[in-house]
């Protein structure tokens, strides 16, 4: 429990008098795909935890909340019920469902803005895609570079007009996916938006279907999809290859090991472990030079850069976390930086100095709730070994990049399902034969 509600993963069918306070990330209308009847208004939930769920309103009790839920709002939600997930293509990963009855409570939560992250996602590499390809267990979520849009088309479907918008992305490899927005979703962005910004205009589409047509993957749109352009998400542009972290997954103890038998003392592993603890003694952040986010150094009311030579009187926050971790096989700490951190704590270093220090007089050793929220949880560390770690009194090692492990556990058993059926070939600078029917496309770099 925190305070007089309760955290998203506490949530069971045991009881239906459950209080919980969370963000609206996301909110949609469903319809029935045969006849067009409105059937719920759905939305997925996200806590301070930033756990989340799926909940749904059925058609009979949605006036009762349509004008008092907002998407992106943060709200205290009580006397709903909590039931395992039975749908297909599931939402989010999650084994339960909320559902709301006519005496549902909904309160908004007040001024506050900042507990709850604005959004989460659960990208699925490209090569991974085949494995959920006609498959009707999970939507899909996908970020990657727009590399190509085609107008918005129009096709008739059972008498009826139905508008799409086919676009392509790729990832860090260049690997291209084809995607299909349909009906409104067709022109909820446009060609402008997408190109005529720099060459890495990132584009985030979530709740997608994954199929095959004449042996080439693609996604398809959902009445659950969203599209987000350019957020602040291009560090979950870079995706792991599950064949690496396989290959260089190491325990606590073995990276340890390492140090006392390499030569070399230079290395990236991929370690999987559980905080324990944050290490206020050297602080949880740092003040850096807005050019070049190095460390500077407090001069009077003023602030200096070394490296860049001049002074500044704003200065920016960053996150520099010591985090002590543990393994079945020891225990020591990884130190997580800057946008990594902001990753995972979901806030950014600035906002939670200004929301939590300066209310508590001042005391920077005291650890903020938002990052005390990382204790007990399990991530998959990329860790950076170097010359350093072996001439230092205190060990520790850098994080350099890092996952939550249900994206991990995730991918790891798709990679299973891959290797046991014959793969997709992928769309990889592939025209198929929609593109011939639409007008001619832009295309980015």
């Amino acid at each position: 429990m925190k305070g007089d509600y309760s955290l998203l993963h506490e949530l069971n069918g045991n009881k239906e008098n459950w209080k919980i306070k969370a963000r609206v990330t996301r909110l949609w209308d469903v319809y029935n795909l045969k006849n067009r009847d409105f059937m719920s208004l759905d939305m997925v939930l996200l806590d301070e935890q930033g756990n989340h769920i799926h909940a749904r309103i059925k058609d009979a009790f949605v006036h009762q909340f349509r004008e008092s839920l907002q998407e992106g709002n943060i709200y205290y939600i009580r006397n709903f019920g909590v039931i395992p997930y039975q749908n297909d293509y599931k939402i989010v990963t999650n084994e339960h469902s909320i559902k709301f009855y006519a005496t549902t409570i909904v309160k908004p939560a007040g001024s506050d803005n900042l507990s709850i992250p604005k959004y989460k996602f659960e990208f699925v590499p490209f090569e991974h895609l085949s494995g959920r390809c006609d498959k009707n267990v999970h939507l899909t979520d996908v970020i990657g570079r727009v590399s190509t849009i085609f107008p918005v088309y129009e096709n008739d479907k059972n008498g009826k007009p139905l508008k799409r918008r086919i676009i392509k992305i790729e990832d860090k490899r260049k690997r291209k996916i084809q995607i299909t927005l349909w009906g409104d979703l067709a022109e909820s962005i446009t060609e402008d938006a997408c190109m005529d910004r720099s060459k890495s205009t990132i584009l985030i589409i979530t709740s997608t279907t994954v199929k095959s047509f004449k042996n080439q993957l693609s996604l398809s749109s959902t009445y659950a999809t969203k599209v987000y352009i350019s957020l602040d998400y291009q560090q979950d542009y870079i995706h792991w290859d599950c064949e690496e972290v396989v290959k260089n997954k190491r325990t606590i103890h073995e990276i340890i090991k390492f140090l006392e038998q390499s030569k070399s003392q230079e290395a990236i592993f991929y370690c999987m472990a559980v905080v324990k603890k944050v290490n206020a003694e050297n602080g949880w952040h740092y003040i850096s030079c807005t050019n070049c986010h190095k460390k500077a150094k407090t001069i009077g009311s003023t602030f200096w850069c070394k490296g860049c030579k001049k002074g500044f009187s704003s200065p920016t926050r960053r996150y520099r976390l010591e985090l002590r971790v543990e393994d079945e096989s020891g225990s020591t700490i990884f130190v997580v930086f800057d946008k990594e951190a902001e990753k995972i704590v979901r806030i950014p270093a600035t906002q939670v100095y200004t929301t939590e220090i300066k209310d508590e007089d001042d005391d920077e050793d005291v650890v903020p709730k938002p990052i005390k929220n990382l204790l007990g949880k399990t991530y998959m560390f990329q860790i950076k070994i170097n010359p350093n770690n072996i001439f230092t009194t205190k060990q520790n090692f850098t994080a350099i990049h890092v996952f939550e492990d249900h994206a991990y556990k995730q991918l790891h058993h798709e990679q299973e399902e891959k290797n046991q059926i014959l793969p997709l070939k992928r769309a990889i600078d592939v025209d198929v034969e929609i593109e011939r029917e639409v007008p001619k496309a832009k295309r980015n770099g």
